[in-house]
């Protein structure tokens, strides 16, 4: 006999789907050309004691290849598991699965960007080496996973606290074929700078 029946797995809640009238809007965390990142509660008991998680989503009216890229980034996140990556929390399916939504774990020190100048008189550079050696270490693990990041910058890297730091924005990141151990730029609008 089966063990679990179909009813109770059925049933059972997928932590990763998150709903969105539970997800409470608190502030804009930052915005791009055609998406924007926000931080909200996810609040089901509605007590206001709900865990913040970063929430990322397209603009309105944006196009079928900007959706197919967050898609693309979702599937990415979602299949890393790294102490200098930022972590995937779930999604967030709206209309029927039209519009989707991101979540990820809330850092609350923002972009390395920004956090070095609050911080000048408290970074020394021992602690400056020890992100660079977390990024590293990020960095070598998205290789060891055949992708390519292709937007490392310190604003796409956040502060979780003073001791670590984590890769974020997989938005431009691309999978290394198998068979090669590099990745060829296809076209221009492939990468944010060009040299």
């Amino acid at each position: 006999p089966d063990i679990v029946s179909e009813t109770s797995y059925s049933t059972q809640v997928d932590p990763s789907l998150f709903e969105k009238r539970f997800l409470k809007r608190v502030r804009d965390l930052g915005e791009g050309h055609f998406g924007k990142v926000e931080l909200c509660r996810y609040d089901p008991e509605g007590d206001n004691t709900g865990e913040l998680v970063a929430v990322k989503s397209l603009k309105p009216g944006t196009g079928g290849t900007h959706i197919s890229d967050l898609n693309k980034e979702i599937q990415i996140l979602r299949n890393l598991y790294h102490d200098n990556i930022v972590k995937y929390k779930g999604i967030c399916a709206e209309d029927g699965g039209s519009g989707i939504k991101l979540i990820m774990e809330y850092l609350p020190s923002g972009s390395l960007k920004e956090y070095l100048p609050r911080n000048v008189n408290k970074i020394n550079l021992k602690q400056q080496l020890q992100y660079a050696i977390q990024i590293a270490k990020g960095m070598a693990y998205l290789g060891s996973c055949q992708y390519v990041h292709r937007d490392l910058a310190a604003r796409n890297v956040l502060v979780e606290n003073e001791h670590r730091v984590k890769i974020g924005d997989f938005g431009l990141t691309k999978a290394i074929e198998t068979d090669k151990e590099y990745y060829t730029v296809k076209d221009d609008l492939d990468s944010p700078v060009f040299w």
